[in-house]
């Protein structure tokens, strides 16, 4: 076995090792000669190398073969993902900046499916950190993303854009359904407070902020826009003039005047009163702007929710007839269930750690729980 086949991941997700074997395994390394060259692209790919040739040695790990699963998110994927850990190596006797790159930590987004429908998530994801001191590693720490952010608090994140994937195999299977609609339900959060469950004339614009008294509850959304929407045919023009179509289509249904809107003007959520956003989609990608329901984000509106909390409606267009064949109707929470969430462009997710956190376990190899 060699270095690069440790960016398959394991057999299956019971054939994952454990973190605790891991540190104890590479217990043999404390105090041993590492010389930093100064560049930090170079002395963590010497770290790494060290360390992946020590694992191989005694934790020989059982990979996947190729046709057994299928990678969701090409990037942020950890070098030595059939370990399931990331390697990030401290230098400084300041406090430490973690950066963890196209990859939300301690998110549910899904990285591997297996054939079995099993899932390897960012969550699973481990950090191993190498403390290097006087030239000698000084120790080794892993930790989950759980861990990081209940001892230091939420990742802090720079994103520049995000993405759904919705694939074709994806899409066949939500075409295929009897209506041809992917619902999920809504959040708790958005259960309690919808009280609406018919549609009504709306006098307000849809830039408004949501009120309990007006917010239609999600499958009154969905009755009401599924027999007008699936089929409606749109003319030959670029995505965001098809959007809009269907933007105004969908606020006209749901009681709206469109008369008195500027419509995809790129408000958060496109029809902020009912916390909606709407989308249309040709093509294998959703861009979902600078909001993800992954982050969790809140603030954004008066109501006390959260980015996961917002429903999206979705319209998948055949790019052939320019017809709209399926919905997808859903909270932001549950799209992990069913796509995967990618960045359009790389970003960091940064923690900052107290360097007392490495010194304290000084002249150990260790896994905290």
């Amino acid at each position: 076995m060699e270095i690069r086949d440790l960016k398959k991941p394991p057999k299956n997700i019971n054939t994952k090792i454990s973190p605790e074997r891991i540190a104890r395994d590479l217990s043999k390394l404390i105090g041993v000669e590492f010389k930093l060259t100064g560049k930090s692209r170079t002395d963590g790919s010497n770290i790494r190398k060290i360390i992946s040739n020590l694992l191989i040695k005694n934790i020989k790990p059982v990979l996947a073969i190729d046709d057994t699963y299928q990678i969701l998110q090409k990037k942020g994927l950890p070098k030595l993902l059939a370990y399931c850990i990331d390697t990030y190596i401290v230098t400084s006797d300041e406090n430490y900046n973690l950066q963890v790159w196209n990859r939300f930590p301690n998110s549910e987004n899904p990285l591997i499916k297996y054939n079995n429908s099993d899932l390897i998530l960012s969550k699973d994801i481990f950090f191993l950190f190498v403390k290097i001191k006087n030239s000698l590693i000084d120790s080794i720490i892993i930790t989950s993303p759980k861990y990081i952010e209940d001892k230091f608090g939420n990742f802090g994140i720079t994103t520049i854009k995000h993405q759904l994937i919705i694939s074709e195999s994806v899409r066949k299977k939500i075409n295929d359904l009897k209506p041809s609609i992917l619902f999920e339900n809504d959040t708790l959060a958005i259960q309690k407070i919808a009280l609406r469950n018919k549609i009504k004339i709306q006098k307000v614009s849809i830039k408004e902020e949501p009120i309990k008294e007006d917010l239609y509850q999600l499958d009154v959304i969905r009755d009401t826009l599924s027999s007008r929407m699936i089929g409606m045919q749109l003319p030959e023009l670029q995505t965001k003039n098809k959007g809009q179509l269907v933007e105004k289509e969908v606020i006209q249904l749901l009681g709206y005047n469109p008369e008195i809107d500027i419509l995809m003007e790129g408000n958060y959520p496109d029809l902020r009163h009912q916390l909606l956003e709407i989308k249309v989609q040709d093509s294998p990608t959703v861009d979902l702007g600078k909001f993800s329901p992954i982050l969790k984000t809140k603030g954004f509106t008066n109501l006390n929710v959260s980015t996961e909390d917002v429903r999206y409606f979705i319209a998948l267009v055949d790019r052939k007839t320019k017809k709209i064949t399926s919905l997808v109707i859903m909270p932001g929470k549950e799209f992990s269930k069913h796509f995967s969430d990618v960045p359009e462009t790389s970003f960091k997710c940064q923690k900052g750690i107290p360097i007392d956190f490495f010194n304290k376990y000084s002249g150990k190899s260790i896994y905290l729980k």
